[in-house]
């Protein structure tokens, strides 16, 4: 039977080897610990296969399908007028619900505003001024060139400025009552 002496070269390695085994293992718990930590975290979500969180849209209203197509039209309204000099004097429909700017002639191929979501290109009008005019129905748009919105959606004044236009429209309201606005540009 062999005895232990407590400082021979047998008992400090094996002791040695004891503590390095504890520590390795000790060390791999801990990595483990980590991995599952940022696991459940998240960390390594880039290799799932998750779908993304679509947001729910809130439902598109009549009111703001005319607003962005009145929008439309007033910008084209106001590139014209800086290209041109001048407003347009009349409108021309072209095909797939399209709109053409028109000066003294009528040229498809330029000045054409098309992707309207509520209006039809027949539904833009140029109309003179008159006095107290409103838009008639929620389907038509008026174009006023030399006037200023009033009161109540509707025209009150001639506007002496040559390039200045306002839009008239009847807004989508829900209660079926007619909204007159008035747009200036």
């Amino acid at each position: 039977m062999a005895v232990r002496i407590a400082g021979s070269d047998r008992y400090r390695q094996r002791a040695s080897i004891r503590r390095r085994r504890f520590f390795v293992i000790g060390g791999v718990v801990i990595v483990v610990a980590i991995v599952i930590v940022a696991w459940q975290m998240g960390v390594f979500s880039m290799f799932s296969k998750k779908k993304p969180v679509v947001a729910v849209q809130p439902p598109v209203t009549s009111s703001a399908r005319q607003a962005e197509d009145v929008d439309l039209v007033a910008g084209a309204v106001g590139q014209y007028s800086a290209t041109n000099s001048t407003l347009p004097t009349g409108l021309s429909t072209v095909a797939n619900n399209g709109l053409v700017l028109c000066g003294s002639t009528c040229d498809p191929t330029n000045n054409e505003v098309s992707g309207f979501v509520y209006y039809q290109a027949s539904g833009f009008k140029i109309v003179s001024y008159a006095a107290g005019l409103t838009a008639p129905s929620q389907s038509v748009v008026y174009l006023v060139p030399g006037a200023k919105c009033g009161d109540k959606g509707q025209v009150s004044v001639v506007n002496t400025d040559p390039r200045s236009m306002v839009l008239l429209y009847d807004n989508a309201s829900t209660s079926g009552a007619p909204d007159p606005r008035c747009i200036v540009l």
